[in-house]
């Protein structure tokens, strides 16, 4: 039978798990202890949630206006999820002992931790700003955050490679669908450019006419305009 490979677990333990290093020392023991475990993991999870709660009711109260306590809640759930999110990058960092560029670059969390690290950093450089964009960003940021819920649910991580891994093959699919829309929008140009040259009088408009065609979009118009003409039918 082949051997399963080893698990993050134990590729961390036979690097560091033995060391004499007082640095990697401090960094097994925050690997196992805390960044590896469930309840680590778990905790983070909830303050997602809670997050992307209180970006709904900030949202729906306009900043919890006229309710002291709707506001409270909303600025207490930012400042909590705030810090614990980055307890969280500079846990995982310390846990990758002298090798912190690993905490980007891991085939497996990498991606999510790059994105949590953006959210974190850009969180930071937006605080205090008390523009009408600044604030708007910052919720984009929150619900944003939703997003990295699936890194702690093995399933939808694997629902999300396979999309990951479809895209390769949908970007050739929407690369054949332009170039069939491209050249019958040219055709269109040369026989129904005279009579709907609103639509079909050039090839840019000429494409996007198609492309409504395509979602039948209000086609039946379309139709009747390039038999009738724009001056009998519109």
């Amino acid at each position: 039978d082949d051997e399963k490979p080893p698990t993050r677990f134990e590729i961390v333990r036979a690097e560091i798990g033995n060391s004499e290093d007082p640095y990697e020392k401090v960094a097994w023991l925050v690997f196992k202890h805390c960044t590896s475990t469930a309840w680590f993991e778990a905790f983070v999870m909830a303050n997602i949630l809670l997050i992307g709660i209180a970006t709904g009711v900030d949202l729906e109260t306009d900043g919890g206006q006229g309710d002291r306590s709707v506001a409270q809640f909303i600025q207490l759930s930012g400042d909590l999820t705030t810090g614990v999110f980055t307890v969280e990058v500079a846990l995982k960092l310390v846990a990758e002992a002298r090798k912190p560029w690993r905490y980007f670059t891991d085939q497996d969390a990498g991606p999510f931790n790059c994105f949590d690290f953006f959210i974190v950093a850009t969180g930071y450089a937006l605080m205090g700003s008390q523009s009408g964009g600044a604030v708007g960003v910052l919720r984009l940021l929150r619900l944003l955050r939703l997003l990295t819920f699936v890194k702690g649910v093995k399933t939808l991580r694997g629902i999300i490679g396979g999309l990951i891994v479809g895209m390769k093959s949908v970007t050739y699919i929407m690369m054949l669908l332009f170039l069939v829309i491209y050249l019958f929008s040219i055709m269109a140009c040369l026989f129904f450019g005279s009579n709907n040259p609103a639509q079909f009088g050039t090839v840019p408009m000429s494409m996007l006419t198609l492309f409504r065609v395509s979602t039948t979009c209000s086609w039946t118009s379309v139709a009747y305009i390039c038999w009738y003409g724009c001056e009998s039918y519109l």
